[in-house]
């Protein structure tokens, strides 16, 4: 008995104080909500895409080219590529290991790790952003 009621005072415990998780919103690019979360942001698409251009060409001077590709908003910050960004249909998953995030509010650039988003989607994107840059010397 007193196993019993150690077992349920430890699980109490945890639950009461453990971390909460909050989800994050995610908004994928082309649809309504893309376009309302826009608005809410000091920064649009376009100087997003300006901003993670000029910070790559700062990164990567020996390039001249970069093509950015955009699927989606997540938690305020615009997801760029300079490559495809994967995205497994079966498990829902995007694989970030090469994006940049520019904070939609601030305009500042992360670069996450070997990072993975889950996010489940009912179709496949039918609209990406993409824009191609060149390194201005």
């Amino acid at each position: 008995m007193n196993k019993l009621i150690r077992i349920i005072a430890v699980i109490t415990f945890f639950c009461v104080f453990s971390c909460k998780v909050v989800s994050k919103d995610f908004f994928c690019f082309g649809t309504e909500e893309y376009k309302q979360k826009e608005k809410k942001n000091r920064i649009n698409t376009d100087e997003a895409a300006d901003l993670f251009a000029k910070y790559f060409f700062e990164k990567h001077p020996e390039k001249n080219k970069i093509k950015v590709n955009l699927n989606i908003i997540y938690d305020g910050y615009y997801i760029f590529s300079a490559s495809t960004i994967l995205y497994n249909h079966k498990t829902g998953e995007y694989f970030l290991n090469n994006t940049y995030w520019v904070n939609g509010q601030t305009g500042e650039i992360i670069k996450p790790n070997k990072k993975k988003l889950d996010i489940i989607l009912s179709l496949p994107l039918k609209e990406v952003f993409d824009k191609e840059f060149t390194n201005k010397p």
